[in-house]
């Protein structure tokens, strides 16, 4: 789908592109504009002129593929640079994006917002950073972007139903809720999947148990789209058909979680590695949260979970 294909796309340093009004069915590029993963949206001929002009960029770093770790060690003074801008973001957001996350990843970002501005090296983008607020929101919200979907890995929510939730409520009392933390949820599909499968066991084991889902995640834009569980066609399209009637209603094009399920699910911002835990979890489930981070941070976060 293109929402969705845009959106890995970004997450990956990749320039998107969306056609606006000319379009035959604009509702789909409006759709993945609105989203926020389209940088442009523009007619046909204003998306060719867009790309000409990104082609004759003359950052000599411009990277196609994944930037490695050591690639920053080779640049000239490019390092202090860079730690100049995260500095610029730290002081508008609280968040070290410098000492904490891998930087390779961090520099492809920083690279994608350069070329969006026509720049020709992170000494001007610097300059741009340091009088523009909206520039440092959109920087950030460039750092946020994970991708994800609704029960991403079949094996855990296999292990999940067979393993984890038989242990969990053995011997428990029905008046004791279960207590589950989803650390880095970003929009909300993770947490929704594990509440679903909940739901399910608990309904088919005909069991009186209750369960509370703490969702959080850096993201405050991400945590305002979880809230609602309002989702794209596409973003749910590899749900069983007789799961999505159960726990969705279609609305206005989309699908929306039901109540009763949103309703277990709380969710709040959140940074793992400065903002106190939840407590007296019964478990705690963090898919693709640590592989941004640094080592000392990863730790740091185990040790909290812990």
């Amino acid at each position: 789908d293109g929402t969705l294909g845009l959106k890995a796309i970004k997450a990956e340093g990749g320039i998107t592109f969306a056609q606006d009004n000319s379009a035959k069915f604009p509702s789909m590029p409006k759709n993945a504009y609105e989203s926020g993963y389209a940088d442009f949206m523009l007619t046909p001929e204003g998306i060719a002129k867009e790309l000409t002009d990104l082609a004759e960029i003359p950052y000599p770093v411009l990277p196609s593929d994944k930037v490695a770790s050591s690639h920053l060690q080779q640049l000239d003074g490019e390092k202090e640079i860079l730690k100049k801008i995260l500095s610029v973001v730290k002081s508008k957001t609280g968040t070290d994006f410098f000492t904490n996350y891998k930087q390779a990843s961090i520099y492809r970002r920083i690279v994608r917002r350069v070329a969006l501005h026509k720049l020709a090296t992170l000494e001007e983008y610097a300059a741009l950073l340091a009088n523009n607020e909206r520039e440092v929101e959109e920087l950030y919200n460039d750092f946020l972007i994970n991708v994800t979907n609704f029960f991403r890995d079949t094996d855990f929510y296999k292990s999940l139903s067979n393993e984890f939730i038989p242990a969990m409520i053995k011997g428990r009392n029905s008046a004791d809720a279960l207590r589950i933390w989803v650390a880095g949820c970003a929009t909300g599909e993770e947490a929704y999947s594990i509440a679903i499968t909940l739901d399910e066991y608990i309904e088919n084991k005909k069991l009186d148990i209750s369960y509370q889902i703490f969702a959080s995640d850096l993201d405050a834009n991400a945590i305002e789209k979880a809230r609602l569980g309002i989702y794209s066609v596409s973003a749910v399209h590899n749900i069983p058909q007789e799961r999505l009637k159960k726990f969705f209603r279609k609305t206005d094009g989309h699908y929306q979680v039901n109540k009763s399920i949103r309703e277990v699910c709380i969710f709040s911002k959140q940074n793992l590695l400065n903002d106190p835990p939840f407590c007296r979890m019964d478990l705690i489930s963090w898919q693709n949260v640590l592989i941004y981070l640094e080592n000392d941070a990863q730790q740091k976060i185990l040790q909290t979970f812990h």
